[in-house]
C-alpha cells in the first residue's frame, strides 16, 4: 500500500491539494472598490433614503449603501471567477478505475 509520502504521477503527494491561487489581490480589490463607487454613486442619485418596518421608520444614509456596493462587487468578482476563470484543472480529480492499489495497470 503507497504511504503519504510516496508521490503520484502528477508530482504531489496523495493528500496534498494542487496549488491553485484564489485570484489577484489588486484585482479583488477593484472589484470592491468599484462596487463601493457605484454604492455611493447610487446613494447620491436617489439621495436620502429611509426603511420603513412596522409604523417605525430609519434613515440610511451613504455608509451602508457603499458597504453593499463593495459586497455587490466583490460578488460580481466571485461570479466572473466562476465563469470565466483561466483555471484549466478540474475541481475534482478524474480516478482510474482501472488501475489496481499499487498504481499498475
Amino acid at each position: 500500500m503507497a504511504t503519504e509520502s510516496e508521490q503520484n504521477e502528477a508530482g504531489q503527494s496523495n493528500n496534498e491539494q494542487p496549488n491553485h491561487s484564489s485570484g489577484n489581490a489588486a484585482e479583488v480589490a477593484a472589484f470592491a472598490a468599484g462596487g463601493g463607487v457605484a454604492g455611493a454613486a447610487a446613494s447620491t442619485l436617489v439621495g436620502n433614503m429611509g426603511l420603513a418596518v412596522a409604523g417605525t421608520a430609519v434613515s440610511v444614509g451613504l455608509l451602508p449603501i457603499v458597504a453593499i456596493g463593495a459586497i455587490a462587487g466583490l460578488a460580481v468578482y466571485g461570479v466572473k471567477q466562476a465563469f470565466f476563470s483561466d483555471d484549466d484543472a478540474p475541481v475534482v480529480q478524474p480516478t482510474d478505475t482501472n488501475q489496481s492499489s499499487d498504481g499498475t495497470p
